[in-house]
């Protein structure tokens, strides 16, 4: 038998940024209009997450988390948010696996966006 394969990533320090704004800046050559102009895409696009990401929970809904993750990758890597990135990615996989962990890594992933909406709104008011 092989061991059980592990998702679990706690989330870093709650206190520090989410994003790497100067990351995201350098990312698109220092625009950061066009920066601040994705991080209000991505504040409207997921406003709903953390909700509809816990109703899967309730459910044990594997294949939404997953899809939700799957699509959290692209926002946390426009943003240069490497933790939710990797929260994301791990979560996809988990819920893809059928693993233990996935409905614990899809509620660290809620909170993720949580902290993630909270950044983007200190930031675009």
């Amino acid at each position: 038998l092989t061991p059980a394969r592990s998702y679990v990533l706690s989330m870093p320090d709650a206190s520090g940024p989410v994003i790497d704004w100067a990351a995201a800046a350098a990312r698109f050559k220092g625009r950061t209009a066009f920066v601040d102009r994705l991080a209000g895409i991505a504040r409207a696009d997921c406003r709903e997450t953390p909700t509809v990401l816990r109703g899967a929970v309730r459910v044990a809904d594997r294949d939404s988390i997953a899809f939700i993750a799957h699509s959290l990758k692209s926002v946390a890597g426009n943003l240069a948010m490497s933790a939710l990135f990797t929260l994301a990615s791990r979560a996809e996989r988990a819920a893809r696996d059928d693993a233990p962990d996935a409905l614990a890594l899809a509620e660290q992933l809620a909170q993720g966006v949580e902290r993630m909406l909270a950044e983007i709104d200190r930031r675009l008011g």
